[in-house]
């Protein structure tokens, strides 16, 4: 058996994933290897840490302590926010705003500013709309052939012509 392979078989061993079938074999490569061997040594060093470390956080934990406290509190039913007059003062200052910002004479009784003089214009009526004669150009196409149903001697369409 080659290192490699032995040392992926080392972590599947120290794991108890390894099949029981290939164990033999790998002690065998171990009792020859001395590097795999020191390699199986220093992964179950880092397994016996990381074990004593899970253990040490579960008796360390302190959300057990929170999580009884936790439910210990009373129930508090939750807060709605409460605006007050609030909305109403926003609305009053938001009309005073629109009444300042305008001119407010037409507010008080008056149809338009004091200094505005009345201007006389004449009502607009509609006028017929004419279309103008479009003159004859000379090379305008002739359609005499349509007038009278006639048909070309020839049977096929007929040509326009320029006149």
């Amino acid at each position: 058996m080659k290192c490699k392979h032995a040392r992926h078989e080392l972590a599947l061993s120290i794991g108890r994933d390894l099949v029981e079938s290939a164990e033999p074999k790998l002690q065998r490569h171990l009792a020859t290897c001395p590097d795999c061997h020191e390699y199986r040594q220093e992964l179950q060093n880092s397994l016996s840490v990381l074990q004593d470390c899970n253990d040490e956080a579960e008796h360390h934990s302190v959300w057990p302590a929170v999580e009884r406290r936790l439910a210990d509190l009373p129930e508090v039913p939750p807060v709605r926010p409460s605006y007050g007059l609030a909305p109403a003062f926003a609305v009053v200052a938001a009309c005073l705003i629109m009444y300042v910002s305008m001119d407010a004479s037409w507010v008080a009784g008056q149809s338009a500013p004091i200094n505005a003089q009345p201007v006389n214009m004449p009502l607009l009526r509609p006028q017929p709309v004419v279309a103008p004669a479009v003159p004859r150009a000379e090379s305008q196409l002739d359609f005499h052939w349509l007038q009278n149903d006639a048909k070309p001697a020839s049977g096929r369409p007929p040509v326009m012509e320029y006149r």
